[in-house]
């Protein structure tokens, strides 16, 4: 009886894990894309044309994860960064834009 609640438990266990990473999982993202939308959502108008600063910070080889960087382009945490809902810019577009960030050099 114990050796059976123990598998149940494991597997449960491993559901679970598995279901964690799949939330956390970043879309696969084109840098060429990526680049096309920060300039046509007008990004470097506040974070320089490779995403290395002006009036905003500088986001180019960001650390943020990309669940951090998705979460600040739909809830920024400053009164000057608008809001980007996923009708303006997807999921799929902000793994891009973070791919290209990715590679941009500070």
């Amino acid at each position: 009886m114990k050796l059976k609640i123990r598998a149940l438990l494991c597997a449960l266990s491993a559901v679970f894990l598995l279901m964690l990473s799949a939330c956390g999982k970043v879309p696969e993202g084109n840098a060429a894309n990526g680049e096309r939308w920060f300039r046509m959502n007008r990004c470097n108008g506040c974070h320089g044309e490779k995403g290395t600063g002006g009036k905003a910070p500088v986001i180019a080889g960001t650390s943020l994860s990309y669940t951090r960087f998705l979460k600040q382009l739909r809830n920024p945490n400053s009164a000057i960064m608008p809001t980007f809902e996923s009708k303006q810019v997807s999921d799929q577009d902000a793994a891009d834009i973070y791919m290209w960030l990715q590679q941009q050099k500070k």
